[in-house]
């Protein structure tokens, strides 16, 4: 079932529900394009995508439930997954298609386009035809002999696998029936930073979904700005091929009128398509268990496998994947983040490698998952650094106050904004000269007005409040503007924020004929980087008013420290013993990319590293380990499986220090003393008889502890490494002494 060239839906639309009027336990499976079903086929839900033979034989007679209801469901789409997601596609098919190429292999998802700059809402509108299903009537032939076959040679619990593995855990039963009409909406911005910032919200209350009052209010709060900065556009498709569209199936929505407008057309559309053309859009399935003769077939009791969550994985590898492409696009050309000084730019060269790292291991995990069948686990600490990536900042513009009078046939404008770079200690001293005024991305020269353009930015405040004084002194109108600013709530607030927070404060003046107002609403501002795209882009009338600015969490400072968890008293030369370090982030702010080092002393060897996260590697001398990220108040552990090699007091992991990357500066005191001091004892030989035959003993961890035999004590004895007739069982060694072995004495020395 493919979509049509005309845009038409055929049966790939899928809608998960969970109430089913009978008894036995059912599931509602997504629909793909790629699946084909039919009833008594096996269905495997641990792996989807796999076609499986025929399990159970099926009553001819249907069973038909629900049907005749109607509704509109509303989802916010910020990526691929989002959209199938929203048009329930099978997620176990879509996650391995979309882990391999990108995709879920679904043309009206695929060929959409999303980056940094759109948000994407689904409007679905259901007519539901209701769910036909079939009884099992008894096991397919396919079945019963794969079973008898094997019942008496392999046990119970093989055999149960050995069926989920060739015939799947469930079968097909029935079939959901509906016509559906869906328009995407896309919302496109001038800026990231826009953007991003209605994303951050959105995100979080249509999570869920949302009824159509919701979504017409926000549609309404962006259209009605008047603000030439975002665009809306729509696209159509259908699950009817035959019944003609009211409307143009792609377009642009100018106004909300229009949106209202177009919506009811939608849905009055959606209610006029018949039942004979009615899609199926999601399978129903029940456990094979249910198959009448199934426990009798394998004399025993099905246990039942624990299901992957294939929503919240591909929802979590969407987001490591989007911000993959983003961060990669500014590590690849740092003039993206200009406004960043060394220490922040390397920042986010090491939050890309995280990134980058986090995606590869969740590639890792679901080729184990479709290839091995192990499981398809999502972490706390994925879930908790997308948490600390959604608080990475990006410069934003706001206007602060705007102050319009009107003389002699002239309305004068005077706005006054400022633009937050970030915090000083990740942003360079000037990031941005000036704030240009622009009209559809042009720099706005209107003869009906007098205006200097761009305006300049001031990254002082005394520098601006010099500025203001000037203005004070420059006539009656600027005498209010100055006065205005310097006495409103937001200024005090600007200044103490501006001690750790780099802030940058413009103002605009312009006087504009009365008879041209209305040109003042398709001015924007913007931030233009050095490569000419846009940072930031706000509309002239959408006042962004932020009395109490918040730091980001992305960019605060973070105190990391390493510190030893423990430390062993005693110690024997050639036993392994643990050494564990616990890294911790006291915050404020997260940390990335964090390495900790621990040189080892010479009278040690190194047998493993380990850690609740990251990986280490040891070279001259020194464990070099990579942490990663932490959040405020996280702590990782790294353990250390250490072989003392001499004996007296030893000690490892002086000035264990922490940092990101080349140290950067939002780490502070990344340095601690982290020494671990132990005892070390001499090996020790031993004779005990077991079993009635004396035997030498010792324990040891490394080849490097070798015993050796001399025939008589002397000041000039010749000791000879024994290696033959050596018994060991882990770090238990011993020698046999039979009448065989030569008189003499044995000790124990490092190489």
């Amino acid at each position: 079932m493919k979509c049509s060239k005309h845009g038409v839906l055929v049966a790939t639309v899928i809608v998960f529900v969970s109430l089913l009027t009978d008894t036995v336990r059912s599931e509602v499976v997504g629909w793909h394009p790629d699946m084909s079903l039919t009833w008594g086929q096996g269905f495997d839900m641990r792996l989807q995508y796999k076609s499986m033979p025929s399990v159970a034989t099926m009553d001819t007679a249907p069973i038909i439930t629900g049907g005749g209801d109607a509704s509109v469901a509303i989802s916010f789409a910020q990526h691929k997954f989002d959209l199938a997601r929203s048009f329930s596609l099978n997620s176990s098919v879509s996650a391995k298609y979309f882990t391999a190429d990108g995709t879920v292999h679904f043309g009206m998802v695929d060929n959409q386009t999303i980056n940094q700059n759109t948000l994407n809402f689904t409007y679905v509108c259901r007519r539901n035809f209701g769910i036909t299903r079939y009884m099992p009537t008894g096991l397919s032939a396919m079945l019963t002999n794969y079973v008898n076959s094997r019942r008496d040679k392999m046990s119970c619990t093989a055999l149960q696998q050995a069926v989920a593995e060739n015939f799947g855990t469930h079968f097909v039963s029935g079939v959901r029936k509906e016509a559906q009409v869906i328009a995407i909406y896309t919302f496109s911005f001038d800026s990231q930073s826009r953007a991003q910032s209605w994303a951050a919200s959105l995100d979080a209350s249509y999570g869920n979904g949302v009824g159509s009052g919701k979504f017409h209010t926000d549609v309404k709060s962006m259209l009605d700005t008047h603000d030439t900065s975002i665009s809306m556009s729509y696209q159509l498709y259908t699950t009817d091929p035959v019944t003609p569209w009211p409307i143009a199936q792609s377009g642009s929505i100018t106004n909300y009128q229009q949106f209202q407008d177009f919506t009811t057309a939608l849905e009055q559309y959606s209610q006029s398509l018949p039942a004979e053309r009615a899609q199926p859009v999601a399978y129903v399935v029940e456990d094979v268990k249910n198959i009448p003769g199934f426990w009798a077939l394998l004399d025993c009791d099905p246990s039942t496998a624990e299901l992957a969550d294939y929503d919240l994985f591909l929802k979590t590898y969407a987001k490591f994947r989007g911000w993959e492409d983003l961060l990669g696009g500014w590590t690849s050309d740092t003039r993206r983040m200009s406004w960043l000084n060394a220490n922040g730019q390397q920042m986010v060269i090491e939050m890309r490698k995280d990134v980058t790292a986090y995606r590869k291991a969740l590639d890792q995990m679901v080729k184990g998952h479709f290839n091995k069948g192990t499981p398809l686990e999502v972490s706390d600490e994925l879930l908790n650094y997308l948490v600390q990536l959604n608080h990475i900042p990006l410069p934003n513009i706001t206007i602060a106050q705007i102050t319009t009078t009107e003389s002699s046939g002239y309305v004068i404008w005077c706005w006054f904004g400022y633009v937050y770079a970030g915090p000083k200690d990740v942003t360079i001293a000037s990031p941005f000269m000036s704030v240009p005024m622009v009209s559809n991305g042009s720099l706005v020269h209107d003869p009906d007005s007098i205006m200097i353009n761009p305006a300049a930015i001031y990254w002082n405040t005394n520098d601006f409040a010099a500025q203001l004084q000037i203005m004070h002194d420059g006539g009656v109108e600027m005498s209010r503007f100055a006065d205005a600013i310097r006495n409103g709530p937001i200024w005090p607030t600007l200044i103490a924020m501006s001690d750790t927070n780099r802030i940058g404060f413009f103002y605009f003046k312009t006087a504009i004929w009365l008879h041209t107002p209305t040109k003042v609403d398709q001015w924007a501002l913007a931030l233009p980087n050095p490569i000419g795209e846009y940072v930031d882009v706000l509309n002239i009338n959408s006042v962004r008013n932020t009395p109490a600015m918040q730091s980001l969490e992305g960019s605060r400072s973070a105190a990391v420290s390493v510190v030893l968890k423990n430390d062993p008293v005693q110690a024997v030369v050639g036993n392994a013993f643990d050494y564990v370090f616990g890294v911790t982030n006291s915050g404020p702010g997260a940390a990335y990319g964090i390495t900790a080092t621990m040189p080892m002393n010479a009278g040690c060897e190194l047998a493993s590293i380990g850690g609740s996260q990251g990986a280490g590697v040891y070279t001259n001398g020194q464990v070099t380990y990579l942490v990663g990220s932490l959040a405020n108040g996280a702590e990782a552990s790294i353990r250390l499986r250490v072989i003392p090699l001499k004996d007296g007091q030893n000690r490892i992991g002086e000035q264990v220090g922490a940092g990101i990357g080349a140290g950067l500066t939002n780490i502070s005191s990344n340095t601690s003393n982290a020494l671990g001091f132990f005892s070390v004892q001499p090996p020790r030989l031993n004779i005990t008889r077991v079993l009635g035959t004396p035997k030498v003993t010792w324990t040891s961890d490394t080849s490097r502890l070798l015993i050796e035999q001399t025939p008589s004590l002397r000041a000039n004895s010749i000791w000879s490494t024994v290696t033959n007739g050596i018994e060991s069982q882990g770090s238990s060694k011993a020698i046999p002494l039979t009448n065989a072995t030569p008189a003499g004495f044995f000790r124990l020395r490092v190489n």
